[in-house]
């Protein structure tokens, strides 16, 4: 089974567009085309179908709560619950077969164990075997049917929602997005090399939500040509290289996480143990490289944000 690609919306922001009806057909077209992926997720014969399923769905409920107050307040209520339910039963596979991608990697990292890390693995296969039996379960039942129905009807009803004192699409996407790079800004400014994962990792959601909004929003600079289309461009690539680094010590952290839980495994014996314990101090190093690339990465993006000109598009 092959990833097909999103279809085109038969719909686009622009300058004089009404947020509050354009957005739940958004979040409409993007719940359709997290739909059209669940047979990928049941066949399980590409994990990156579970991946984009939790990341479509991840988008909608991010831009759900970044954009509340253009969105009908009872419907809001309804959704927001609901699309977590959705997103949290996909994430012990998620999780599992994360690990199981990069199973050649983790054993050719400990040579000498490979044996004994190789059983370790196959352990871990069996644990993703029963998350996507339970995974597939969910999807079949009456009550994710009747959620996804329940979601479905609820953003129809909000494309019938009238906001009161409507800003102008351009007014409310400006303020949002220097909103959301204030939060990064000072998310950056509490940062140093002995900060926690916890406190890295916030400011690796406050990066992701302003790069939900800058993507949301691109129709209404990127069209122009010139100054303003180039420096949102910019500005999105800028996010992403301090994002894709912030991605890389996130997965050495999960990965500590992880297999510092299977160190303690009783299920484990003491060689099997002892191997995994040579691949800690492995990932440990990376963890220390990845953070110290991330300071490197935070002083070119604290600079190109505070340049005169990187955020004036949004004033």
């Amino acid at each position: 089974m092959k990833l097909l690609n999103k279809k085109v919306a038969d719909f686009r922001l622009s300058a004089d567009s009404d947020l509050s009806f354009l957005l739940p057909r958004h979040l409409m077209h993007e719940f359709d085309y997290a739909r059209t992926l669940e047979k990928g997720v049941v066949a399980e014969t590409e994990p990156e179908f579970n991946h984009q399923y939790r990341v479509t769905l991840r988008r909608i409920r991010s831009l759900l709560l970044l954009l509340k107050a253009n969105f009908c307040p009872f419907e809001f209520k309804l959704l927001k619950p609901h699309l977590k339910l959705l997103m949290k039963q996909t994430n012990t596979l998620r999780d599992l077969d994360v690990f199981l991608i990069d199973r050649e990697h983790y054993l050719n990292r400990a040579p000498e164990h490979s044996d004994k890390l190789a059983s370790v693995f196959d352990v871990i296969e069996t644990q993703q075997i029963e998350a996507l039996t339970s995974v597939r379960q969910w999807l079949a039942s009456d009550c994710y049917l009747k959620t996804c129905v329940m979601i479905e009807n609820s953003l129809r009803r909000a494309s019938q929602y009238e906001a009161d004192n409507v800003q102008s699409i351009v007014v409310c996407s400006n303020k949002r997005i220097l909103h959301h790079y204030k939060l990064v800004s000072n998310a950056c400014k509490g940062l140093h090399r002995k900060s926690n994962d916890g406190e890295v990792h916030q400011l690796r959601i406050e990066c992701k939500k302003l790069r939900y909004l800058l993507e949301y929003f691109a129709p209404l600079y990127v069209p122009h040509k010139g100054h303003l289309g180039i420096q949102h461009r910019a500005n999105v690539k800028q996010l992403k290289q301090l994002q894709d680094r912030l991605g890389a010590f996130n997965d050495t952290s999960n990965q500590l996480d992880f297999f510092r839980k299977q160190q303690n495994d009783k299920q484990f014996t003491k060689p099997q143990r002892k191997a995994i314990g040579q691949l800690l101090t492995l990932v440990e190093k990376d963890h220390q490289s990845a953070k110290l690339a991330i300071f490197a990465d935070l002083k070119t993006f604290k600079r190109e944000i505070k340049r005169s000109d990187a955020l004036t598009i949004y004033a």
